[in-house]
């Protein structure tokens, strides 16, 4: 099939476009990814301060996981005040 102009140029607003990343102009799948990394991040943090994080395995996020260590650490300590933070 040979493509026409229009459609190469329809298909070429699909294309990833890093330059508009963070502006309006972003491909909506960015903005769908961004929002759902920090929603991961955010139940991370959520399981630690819960008291459902074990403190087994590792988040392969180095910075993640130091934040999970020190919020881990934090949750562990005579200073929090949460009851579910206490194991």
């Amino acid at each position: 099939m040979i493509a026409t102009a229009f459609s190469i140029s329809k298909l070429m607003e699909y294309l990833d476009k890093p330059e508009k990343d963070e502006t309006a102009q972003a491909h909506p799948a960015y903005w769908r990814g961004k929002n759902r990394g920090i929603n991961d991040v955010l139940a991370i943090i959520n399981n630690v301060v819960d008291g459902n994080d074990n403190g087994t395995g590792e988040n392969r996020h180095t910075g993640i996981e130091a934040l999970r260590r020190r919020l881990m650490s934090h949750c562990n300590s005579d200073t929090c005040k949460k009851e579910t933070c206490k194991k």
